[in-house]
């Protein structure tokens, strides 16, 4: 898969409009539409500015890979859920996964853990 087939695909599970990246990312509309539309590619720069606003590494829209460690739809719109809310929201985000973890826990070593910001992180 392309890196622009990546950028759609992520945009579409999202629900971004090219209209809202061009204006996140400081372009014009007719930018997105040239790189949509296999006419020109996005710079490095861009595709840096593109991962952040996407919550995704360059790596993976690259190569469609992570590194480190690949996530799965549900864990990246965890992270971006997390990451837009305020200092409030994420403290409840923190507190619900807690509770489901102690409800529901993992079969693995992980779930087994104590609690440290380690862990968390």
């Amino acid at each position: 898969m392309k890196t622009i087939e990546r950028i759609k695909e992520i945009m579409n599970e999202r629900g971004i409009k090219q209209t809202e990246l061009a204006k996140s990312l400081g372009i014009g509309k007719t930018t997105i539409n040239a790189w949509f539309n296999n006419n020109s590619d996005p710079k490095i720069e861009q595709l840096e500015q593109i991962a952040k606003r996407l919550e995704v590494s360059i790596e993976y829209l690259v190569t469609g890979k992570e590194s480190n460690t690949s996530y799965s739809l549900e864990e990246r719109q965890l992270i971006g859920e997390y990451r837009s809310a305020d200092g409030t929201g994420k403290a409840r985000i923190m507190e619900y996964a807690r509770d489901m973890a102690r409800i529901h826990p993992a079969h693995s070593e992980r779930a087994r853990e104590p609690e440290t910001e380690a862990n968390i992180s």
